[in-house]
């Protein structure tokens, strides 16, 4: 099974891909274009992106996205560049999220250390740590998660050719049964004994020649 490469796909590419989890998540990005642009910068080979929210954490709107390796942070200034901080899946303790009117928020904790994004699509908010979860589990158990809109799809499958009906059948040549003439048949005059007949047919019916014989001894012939 081949791995979406974020850092090496084309910019039309990655817009399929982003378009994909933002419908998945319900987040909107309007808020984190910048720093989607330099995501894969960030990433490593192969590294799937499972899911990204956005909100404030220490005063400034970041996206957090969501790879089958790490929790990523990222917030890109105009002055001081891009900043980032990552928590890898294995150390990731526990976690939870708050619901308000229009926005809620994610608490993650880390060994002491407790990670907080408030100001979360309300929206966002239970696909993002319900997707969380499930990475957590895939790390533990080995499975690989692909990036939304990048499975693979399977080919259809061919139906084997149906076998042609008349290919094994085979003709045959059949003689017609003639009823052998008085001069050399069985039915001659001196020839074969009135008690000599022909077996029935197979259905029962006498034969020709029984029918014949018996014609001729009502008769008076035989």
């Amino acid at each position: 099974m081949s791995k979406f490469d974020f850092t090496t796909a084309t910019r039309s590419e990655l817009s399929t891909v982003w378009k994909a989890i933002a419908q998945e998540m319900g987040d909107d990005r309007f808020f984190t274009t910048k720093e989607l642009d330099h995501l894969p910068k960030v990433l490593d080979s192969e590294e799937q992106v499972l899911a990204f929210s956005s909100g404030l954490h220490k005063g400034n709107t970041w996206l957090i996205v969501l790879t089958g390796e790490r929790i990523l942070f990222l917030d890109k200034g105009m002055i001081y560049g891009l900043r980032t901080s990552s928590i890898e899946l294995e150390r990731v303790n526990n976690f939870d999220y708050e619901k308000g009117l229009m926005f809620g928020k994610i608490s993650i904790g880390s060994n002491a250390e407790i990670y907080e994004i408030t100001n979360v699509w309300k929206k966002t908010v239970e696909p993002f740590t319900r997707k969380l979860r499930e990475a957590i589990k895939a790390k533990q158990q080995g499975v690989l998660l692909l990036a939304p809109g990048t499975e693979e799809t399977k080919d259809e499958e061919v139906a084997p050719p149906q076998a042609d009906p008349l290919a094994d059948y085979q003709t045959h040549d059949y003689e017609i049964y003639t009823p052998p003439s008085d001069e050399s048949g069985p039915l001659a005059l001196g020839g074969a004994s009135s008690h000599e007949a022909e077996p029935s047919t197979a259905s029962g019916r006498p034969s020709v020649r029984e029918a014949s014989l018996e014609r001729m001894r009502r008769a008076g012939i035989l």
